[in-house]
Formats: structure tokens, sequence, C-alpha cells
């Protein structure tokens, strides 16, 4: 039999490189993913210190009031506030509302304010070191630990702060 050489490719091969290419290309999209929302987390968690690193900064030259956040479990937005010196029983006036990215929202309560020295205040004006999480769609944390002394550090993929029990 004479056969003349065919050129190209049947079907059935361009189908399984098809497969082939789109099981890669899914995989390759969903890492992607993950990635984009890690970097998310870990950048909303340094902004939210600059954030703190400002306030405090902002008790120290302001005469009549501490400035702070408030911020509830589950939420992917925090409330800026001022509150006067003596006041320890309110949460004081909203400032501003400030937004996270999607995807990233906050792991349990915390109300945290600044006095005259830097120094962190809980709601009822108890001195004493304070910790924010933040987590991602994918279970990921990233926590936020302020000291005694009002230094704020950031972790990554930690469950406490250096100093907790």
């Amino acid at each position: 039999m004479d056969r003349k050489m065919k050129k190209g490719y049947n079907i059935v091969e361009v189908l399984v490189i098809l497969a082939i290419i789109s099981i890669l290309a899914s995989v390759f999209i969903g890492y992607v993913q993950r990635q984009v929302q890690l970097e998310r987390l870990r950048s909303s968690a340094y902004d939210l210190k600059a954030q703190l690193d400002s306030l405090r900064v902002k008790s120290f030259s302001d005469s009549q009031f501490k400035w702070g956040v408030v911020i509830e479990s589950g939420q992917s937005s925090y409330t800026i506030r001022t509150r006067d010196f003596s006041d320890c029983s309110s949460q004081g006036s909203i400032n501003r509302t400030m937004s996270l990215p999607s995807g990233i929202r906050f792991n349990r309560n915390v109300t945290l304010f600044f006095n005259r020295m830097g120094y962190p205040e809980n709601a009822s004006c108890g001195f004493g070191a304070e910790r924010i999480e933040l987590v991602d769609s994918y279970g990921r944390k990233s926590l936020i630990c302020i000291d005694r002394f009002g230094r704020i550090t950031v972790l990554h993929d930690k469950n406490t702060c250096p100093g907790s029990s």
C-alpha cells in the first residue's frame, strides 16, 4: 500500500492538548486568586498599622481628644473615633469609617484608644496590650499587636502576640 504522509494533527490529539492546557490553567488561576487574597490581607494589616501609628501621634499632639479605633468582629470596616481624655465610658465620636478590601474581615471586637503618653487603653480606660486579628476568606490570619507601651507590630500566620499568654 502506498500511503501519502499526512501533515498536521488529528482531532483527538488537539482535544488532549486542550484538556491538558485547561487543567493547568484552572490550577494556576486558583493559585493566583489565593496569592492575591494573601497580599490583600497583608497590605490591609500594614495599612491599619500605619493608621494606628498616626492615631497614636495625634493623641500625643491633640490637647483635647484621645484618638482610637472601634472594630467589630466579622466586619470589613472599622471606625476612627475621638473621645475626651476624661471620658472612659463611651466609645467616643465617629471621625470616619474605613473599609478593608473584599474578602478581608476582623476576627474579634476591639476598642482601642491612645492616651496622651501614647499608651493603649481599652473601652474602660484600662491599660494593657491589645491585638487586632484580620482574616481572609481562606482562613489565613494577620495579627496587629500593640504592646502596653504602644509599640505596634504586624505578624502573619500566628495566633498570639509576643509576650501574651
